[in-house]
């Protein structure tokens, strides 16, 4: 019996490489870039949630980035983790010189992925919206210092110069595309919102 123990001990010692090997490479998004506590001449996407009286909640958000060597290196049987889903590859494509990556074409869980200017891949989602990290929540007061920057409107493609008054009006009146849609991003001074810049859509 010992030696038949043995034996099972030494067979299953033998297999184990090839059985981390088989599990193959997880690849998973890079730590976030932005810092809440440092958000001076940041540019953050943001959701602005009307409070009432004035105060609004924001969250703030950061796409999904990957090292381009890592998807790069990806092979059949290797897993990406993106948007908190795993991508089991079946099949992948690289386009190295355009900086795309196909996963699982013709499946239902086919993807891509491309290369920004930093080196880095981010999924293309529904609407060409990447996947993101949500960062955080601060709090924020509309006051007569806010300006709002509104670029949603793609028939006349023109920016329009908002008060926060006309920002609290609309948020109070339910009407419009509201602030809340990932259709908007807040530019810091400090850690202060200083600039929020609404613009164009094509889910609004």
């Amino acid at each position: 019996m010992k030696k038949l123990t043995a034996i099972l001990v030494l067979v299953f010692i033998l297999m184990l490489p090839g059985m981390i090997l088989a599990e193959g490479t997880v690849v998973r998004p890079k730590a976030p870039q932005i810092d809440m506590d440092r958000l001076n001449n940041r540019y953050v996407l943001t959701d602005i949630h009307y409070e009432g009286d004035g105060k609004a909640t924001l969250t703030l958000y950061e796409d999904e980035r990957f090292p381009a060597d890592a998807m790069e290196g990806l092979k059949v049987g290797d897993t990406v983790v993106s948007g908190g889903e795993e991508i089991h590859i079946q099949s992948l494509e690289i386009d190295e010189e355009e900086g795309y990556i196909f996963l699982n074409l013709g499946t239902n869980d086919e993807r891509l992925f491309y290369r920004n200017e930093h080196d880095e891949y981010l999924e293309s989602g529904v609407n060409d919206l990447s996947p993101q990290l949500t960062l955080g929540t601060m709090q924020m007061e509309i006051g007569e210092y806010t300006t709002v920057l509104d670029m949603s409107d793609n028939d006349t493609g023109r920016a329009v110069v908002l008060s926060g008054a006309d920002m609290i009006r609309e948020m109070e009146s339910g009407n419009g595309i509201g602030f809340e849609n990932k259709n908007v991003y807040v530019l810091f001074s400090g850690n202060y919102p200083w600039i929020v810049i609404r613009f164009y859509t094509p889910w609004q």
